[in-house]
């Protein structure tokens, strides 16, 4: 049987209440996700719901997104998104 590591919802570049420091906690918690992965090598991850929090964001929640992201696929783990019944492979 595979073993898919699942998360939803993560909602990256998200600043609750306006404070920079929940931005960084929410980060902080998709590194675990990543820490995670990387340690238990799950067959895929597979994100559903929102990754992003908004359509457009600074840049810089983009490209820490797709380091973290980038650290799964290039140890081999594939990365899914889920959205609106569509799997996108990243």
């Amino acid at each position: 049987m595979p073993k898919i590591l699942h998360v939803a919802d993560i909602h990256l570049g998200a600043r609750p209440y306006g404070l920079e420091e929940r931005r960084n906690d929410i980060f902080r918690s998709f590194e675990f996700v990543v820490e995670t992965a990387l340690k238990d090598r799950p067959d895929a991850v597979l994100i559903a719901g929102d990754l992003f929090d908004k359509p457009k964001l600074p840049l810089r929640d983009v490209k820490q997104a797709v380091e973290l992201v980038r650290m799964l696929t290039d140890a081999g783990i594939p990365v899914w998104r889920l959205m609106e019944s569509t799997i996108l492979h990243l």
